[in-house]
């Protein structure tokens, strides 16, 4: 069974665009396919599923200002590079374990692939990049 609903403003103190999301139910789990909520600080993508164990498996896509923004193992000339012209970067976050105890971590391999498949000159080196140990 899966049923779509959408998401728009005004909700009390809420400040974000209006969305949409499809909801899946069925086989043990709860399933959530593309939830976007976007403000003016930061954009937010999330998929991803839940059972009734309280297990989680969620992947984030985060949209956020590159200035202050460091990530392990990702040197800072590669953030640049993955970084729009207006000082925006996505990162690519998952979340797992269950509930209770939520595992939240980057995805570093993602973010170098995200990186190599830039345009321009900056994007076509960033194959060359490794992250640091």
């Amino acid at each position: 069974m899966s049923q779509r609903f959408s998401i728009s403003p005004p909700l009390a103190g809420a400040e974000f665009s209006s969305t949409s999301t499809t909801l899946f139910v069925g086989s043990g789990q709860i399933q959530l396919d593309g939830l976007v909520l976007v403000t003016e600080k930061v954009g937010l993508g999330l998929t991803g599923w839940t059972d009734g164990n309280n297990r989680i498996q969620l992947q984030l896509g985060v949209h956020t200002q590159r200035a202050g923004l460091q990530v392990p193992r990702i040197p800072p000339a590669a953030l640049d590079m993955a970084t729009e012209a207006d000082g925006w970067i996505d990162v690519p976050v998952n979340v797992t374990g269950t509930l209770e105890t939520p595992r939240a971590s980057i995805d570093t391999a993602a973010l170098l692939s995200q990186i190599s498949t830039k345009k321009g000159r900056y994007g076509q080196m960033a194959r060359y990049l490794e992250p640091v140990e």
